[in-house]
């Protein structure tokens, strides 16, 4: 069982908060002192489409990099455009009490890893786009295949690059197996290769959660190879930044990651106030880490300013303040009634797990090669042979957050998160209004 979830996990990379323990990198050719504008000048954008419009916003165009903050249908999108084939076909999916549940949380079947959409996701129609240009779309999608309008008179790439899961450092084998192909630099290389960049464009950028949970995850003491995937890290930021800007992108909604002081996840080693819990090392080494992190990608972001002044507008999550702010104002969105049930410090769900399916049959996890299901086609074709049809092998991974018995019966909008990292549809709610109010700002 454990051998087998080690290698479904980074192929499908089904569960991000399970591969974000991953605490290794690869090493790769980035040179940090590159002339800033020079990055990006060499992306082929000879099949770009034009997918602008105007809209009541002022925005011709509306664009999505990150992790699962953002991801709706970006995962599974990802799995199938790469490992996918006429032999195979890839579906993953999220539900349970704390996803995307396709049959009550959202009925339009979302799949993200929170009880609806994302907050990217959530702007879209706020800037005057309609829901359907949002759809998925990486570096492995070789032909639009979304309509541009209800009348389906022209076909588009998807707008949204965000992968749950995704990093900006390198990860290593096996996790790169799919995960390096949506690194945020990759995932900015994607666009601009897609898409044709106008004047009044918008991107909105959020990184760095998953490179924390790395991070973190470095035995301490392994400072090196820590500092090293943490440069990494940065570095892809800078060029996932001067890709977009190098290459006509003037309008930037950049989302840092918040400190990990307040998640669910590291919850024990802080107190209600974000602050270490008296003589809990743990806790002073994970501050010590984001903050280090933090300091990199402001430095970014200064050498932006340099060059591209007033161009990056900062939605900075990493103060205290501002997530102390933000769990007042997501109080304050709930009926008064319900104040008082507001949980900031526990997840709503207990765990997550996975389902497995090979044509529509339930799958028991052990007895088979995973590895070699998902990218061998050799053995995919045995597989097949296996088989009283002979069609494509259809492979759904259904990602479930499982209930929680000691919050049974309780009200999911009453928690900040859905699980130990991700938050819940009415924070992303919050959010989505947070970066609206941004984006207006851009256009007085």
């Amino acid at each position: 069982m454990k051998k087998l979830l080690s290698w479904l996990t980074p192929i499908l990379f089904v569960l991000p908060v399970v591969a974000t323990t991953v605490a290794c990198f690869q090493k790769t050719p980035i040179n940090p002192h590159e002339n800033p504008l020079y990055i990006g000048r060499n992306i082929n954008k000879s099949n770009a489409i034009d997918s602008s419009k105007q809209t009541t916003s002022g925005f011709t165009n509306y664009f999505v990099v990150g992790d699962s903050l953002s991801d709706v249908d970006g995962l599974g999108t990802l799995a199938n455009d790469k490992f996918g084939s006429d032999l195979l076909e890839i579906t993953v999916k999220t539900g349970g009490v704390g996803y995307g549940d396709n049959n009550q949380a959202d009925k339009n079947g979302h799949n993200a890893f929170t009880n609806g959409v994302t907050a990217g996701y959530l702007l879209t129609e706020k800037l005057g786009f309609e829901e359907f240009e949002m759809k998925p779309s990486n570096i492995y999608t070789k032909e639009p295949k979304h309509a541009a309008d209800f009348q389906r008179t022209k076909m588009i790439y998807g707008k949204n690059y965000a992968v749950g899961g995704a990093t900006a450092g390198k990860l290593a084998f096996p996790t790169s197996l799919l995960l390096n192909e949506a690194t945020i630099d990759v995932q900015t290389k994607a666009l601009l290769q897609q898409h044709q960049i106008k004047d009044q464009d918008l991107v909105f950028m959020e990184i760095g959660g998953n490179d924390l949970f790395s991070l973190i995850g470095f035995e301490p003491g392994d400072d090196e190879h820590r500092d090293k995937f943490m440069q990494d890290a940065i570095n892809r930021i800078r060029i996932a930044l001067f890709n977009l800007l190098n290459n006509g992108v003037k309008h930037i909604i950049f989302m840092t990651p918040p400190s990990m002081n307040f998640v669910p996840r590291y919850g024990q080693h802080f107190d209600d106030n974000f602050k270490p819990i008296q003589g809990d090392t743990e806790a002073l080494r994970i501050l010590e880490i984001c903050q280090k992190f933090y300091q990199g990608i402001m430095q970014v972001l200064n050498q932006v300013k340099q060059y591209y002044p007033d161009v990056v507008k900062l939605f900075d999550l990493f103060q205290d303040a501002v997530m102390r702010e933000l769990q007042n104002d997501f109080k304050a969105t709930r009926p008064e009634s319900e104040q008082t049930k507001v949980n900031f410090k526990e997840s709503f769900s207990k765990d997550a797990s996975f389902e497995i399916k090979i044509d529509g049959q339930a799958l028991a996890l052990s007895g088979m090669n995973w590895q070699s299901l998902v990218t061998d086609q050799d053995a995919q074709r045995a597989f097949i042979a296996t088989r009283q049809q002979t069609s494509q092998i259809k492979l759904e991974v259904t990602i479930k957050a499982n209930e929680n018995p000691n919050h049974a019966g309780q009200n999911i909008d009453n928690y900040f998160f859905t699980d130990f990292v991700h938050p819940t549809k009415g924070v992303h709610q919050m959010f989505a209004d947070k970066l609206f109010e941004i984006a207006k700002g851009i256009k007085k």
